[in-house]
């Protein structure tokens, strides 16, 4: 019996391989990307195609404390992930006379993958921490979970959204692949194709709004004195992350 990463790296090779654009290559996934949207097959024969660009994306992921969550559980959403892209794109594409699709499918999915996916790793992690105490198996010496750790979580999603609401759209993509999903200022840069000179440039951009906002936050009404310390570990755990990719 195969195990998630096998059949994912089975796929890797029966893939394109690295997705590397070419005028004739973007045409094809757009075509194919059309027909998926009445068809399965073509579906998971598209994904099958990208398979090798989504499993380095993955390897992302290895080594991440993820428990009760394992990596195969990652795997798993990669599919997942895959068909939500899709359907997000199938619901804002304009198809024009010559059957191209706008915006383009390939670059749609560079752009937007790494997202989709780093958004379903927090929601398990997020899950996880959610989880009824006598889940927990307190007989066993499980430590019990922190009840302020998920407002903490949505309260530095909220944070994070403030600040992107502040800046450009590519800026505000860079800030997320950053800081929600923990990429390094030099993995934006493969995953983008930028030069890190022109990166760097911009994150100082995007460190500046992002302590305007954190700082005007400060003033804002405190939570509960038991809750206090989560809620601000989590933005000050957004604020450290900012600062120490500056």
């Amino acid at each position: 019996m195969q195990t998630t990463a096998s059949w994912l790296t089975t796929f890797a090779n029966d893939s394109l391989g690295p997705l590397r654009l070419t005028p004739q290559l973007d045409r094809r996934l757009n075509r194919r990307a059309l027909a998926a949207r009445s068809s399965p097959a073509v579906r998971d024969r598209l994904f099958i195609d990208l398979s090798a660009t989504i499993a380095h994306w993955l390897r992302h992921y290895r080594g991440w404390r993820l428990a009760p969550w394992e990596f195969d559980d990652i795997l798993q959403e990669s599919y997942l992930t895959f068909v939500e892209l899709l359907d997000r794109w199938h619901a804002r594409i304009i198809v024009g006379p010559s059957g191209q699709a706008d915006p383009r499918f390939a670059p749609y999915f560079l752009r937007n993958y790494p997202l989709l996916l780093a958004n379903r790793v927090a929601a398990l992690r997020l899950a996880s921490r959610a989880r009824p105490l006598g889940d927990w198996g307190s007989e066993r010496g499980d430590e019990l979970p922190d009840p302020w750790a998920a407002e903490a979580d949505v309260r530095a999603a909220l944070l994070i959204e403030a600040i992107c609401a502040r800046l450009s759209v590519r800026d505000a993509h860079t800030l997320r692949l950053i800081v929600a999903a923990d990429y390094s200022i030099g993995a934006v840069a493969r995953q983008t194709g930028l030069p890190p000179r022109t990166l760097y440039h911009r994150w100082a951009r995007i460190t500046a709004t992002a302590r305007a906002v954190i700082l005007g936050q400060e003033t804002a009404r405190q939570p509960p004195a038991a809750g206090r310390r989560g809620l601000q570990a989590s933005a000050g755990g957004c604020a450290e992350r900012i600062e120490r990719c500056g």
